[in-house]
């Protein structure tokens, strides 16, 4: 089955190398109308008596023909590519395509269903193991080059058969018939889906990538869902867990976050993975489990003390350029949180560190320099309600001044 066509009036993308050396694209898409519409000049062919089908124009009787009229179409180098289906019991000499001026150049179908390849009076036959002319939906590409003698017929993106016949190109035609010949009376009795013709010989690695995609070289409109992103997906934030505890697979992509710019979906999820490195901050053995993830995020080993840990870790996060009362205020706050984790609830503590390691502030009730923190934490976020969302993601606690609409982060 064919790919979806582009929509009509899609340029042929220039810059793609099938598209070197294309004289005429028709795509057959048109849906209404006596015209094919050529996207490599911008000109149209004429259907005559020709009907529209559900894949592109129906040629199966007498008269019936698709009639292209323009110089420099056939020259004596070159590849056609016709995507057709045929609709059985042809025609004795049912054509492909014919260019009759000073030397006929047709392809037309033989008593035993292979093709004959004319050009000037040089009339060999090509054969193909696949069926073409009963009832088969094919992908045929047929090149020619008067300087090599080489006429070659490929089957759905497989070179079927090699002519090496001598030949000279005759007198270029002004006028191409596609599915019949001039007169009409060799019509196709087959399905045209669309129709490419190259001044150039097609090597075997294009006619299959041409099989395979058809309308490759032609422009791609962008998909709106490329424009989306794709929030809520943190499975693969830690890697595979699986032979490692979660806190080392945590530990490991924490210290890669720690320098680098995080996103606000990639935020959501390392808050949610902080509060889950050594259990719930309330629980009794936390103490123990949450020294021993920091000494894994500041990449020390176990046999060091938490403090060097912390130091490591605090010099990482508020940078190598913190003043010493920045880090003891922030050593301080680590040390409460994991000396009184009875004492203090959860979200006293954290809202403490958050304050100490924002600089010394003068009260917990310092909310401008909590927010002012999670921001440089957490990267710039638009709505004070993010930041909110975060903090109660950590805590599980609903700060007192949650309702407060008059906090942004646009400013520091």
């Amino acid at each position: 089955m064919l790919l979806t066509k582009p929509v009509r009036a899609m340029r042929v993308n220039t810059t793609h190398p099938l598209s070197r050396g294309l004289t005429a694209a028709f795509l057959f898409n048109e849906e209404a109308g006596n015209l094919a519409f050529d996207s490599v000049s911008y000109r149209t062919a004429t259907l005559t008596n020709a009907t529209r089908a559900v894949e592109g124009i129906q040629v199966d009787a007498s008269g019936e023909r698709i009639t292209y009229t323009r110089s420099g179409i056939i020259s004596s180098k070159g590849s056609i590519a016709l995507w057709l289906y045929t609709l059985g019991a042809p025609p004795a000499f049912a054509r492909l395509f014919a260019a009759e001026g000073g030397g006929n150049f047709f392809v037309r179908r033989t008593a035993n269903d292979a093709v004959i390849f004319e050009i000037n009076g040089s009339a060999p036959t090509l054969s193909s193991s696949k069926g073409i002319w009963w009832f088969f939906d094919r992908f045929l590409v047929l090149t020619w080059d008067d300087t090599a003698n080489i006429r070659q017929l490929f089957v759905d993106g497989v070179l079927e058969d090699t002519a090496a016949d001598a030949f000279s190109f005759g007198a270029a035609s002004t006028s191409l018939e596609i599915l019949n010949r001039a007169d009409g009376a060799q019509y196709a009795n087959a399905i045209g889906k669309f129709f490419y013709v190259w001044n150039r010989v097609l090597p075997a690695s294009e006619v299959n990538h041409l099989f395979l995609d058809p309308f490759c070289f032609f422009d791609q409109p962008l998909s709106p869902a490329l424009l989306v992103p794709i929030s809520g997906q943190v499975v693969t934030l830690a890697g595979s867990t699986l032979g490692q505890s979660s806190t080392s697979a945590t530990s490991k992509v924490l210290r890669e976050l720690i320098s680098s710019a995080l996103t606000a979906s990639i935020t959501a999820a390392t808050l949610k993975a902080v509060r889950g490195l050594g259990g719930s901050l309330d629980a009794s053995s936390s103490v123990a489990a949450t020294a021993k993830a920091i000494r894994k995020i500041a990449g020390e080993s176990a046999g060091l003390s938490t403090t060097s840990a912390l130091i490591k870790l605090v010099r990482e996060v508020v940078g190598s350029s913190a003043t010493t009362t920045q880090l003891a205020a922030a050593l301080k706050a680590e040390r409460t949180i994991a000396a009184s984790i009875g004492a203090l609830s959860s979200t006293a503590a954290a809202v403490q560190l958050a304050i100490a390691l924002a600089g010394s502030l003068a009260a917990n009730g310092d909310t401008a320099g909590t927010v002012k923190l999670l921001r440089q934490i957490i990267g710039q976020l638009e709505a004070n309600s993010n930041v909110i969302g975060e903090l109660t993601e950590v805590t599980g606690f609903q700060p007192a001044w949650a309702d407060q609409t008059n906090i942004f982060l646009g400013a520091d």
